[in-house]
């Protein structure tokens, strides 16, 4: 190979450099970029360094099983408290009258 050929040739490969940088790495960083999050989100956790998992969300999340236990309960709170007649005194040194004319209902 002389010169000539040489410099041609580093001429030509310019021209294939150029063209991979500016359309074909997008694509493929931009493919490996989208890939790299993804798995993250299947693993749950940052993939740098290993598998970091993300911190617990604060709020309380419950399973179907625990959100049906919940709402039992407060509906058996609300059918064993609602109607109920209130008064703030001890029943017991008060007179059917005065809870009559004091009490008030839930």
């Amino acid at each position: 190979m002389d010169v000539k050929n040489l410099a041609d040739e580093l001429k030509n490969k310019a021209g294939e450099v150029e063209n991979l940088m500016r359309r074909k790495l997008p694509v493929i960083v931009g493919r490996m970029a989208k890939d790299h999050f993804q798995t993250g989100f299947r693993q749950g956790g940052f993939q740098d360094n290993g598998t970091h998992a993300w911190q617990r969300k604060k709020r309380t999340v419950f399973t179907i099983r625990e959100l049906l236990r919940k709402v039992r309960e407060l509906q058996y709170h609300k059918d064993t408290t609602v109607g109920l007649w209130c008064i703030d005194r001890d029943p017991k040194t008060v007179s059917k009258q005065w809870i009559d004319e004091n009490a008030f209902q839930l």
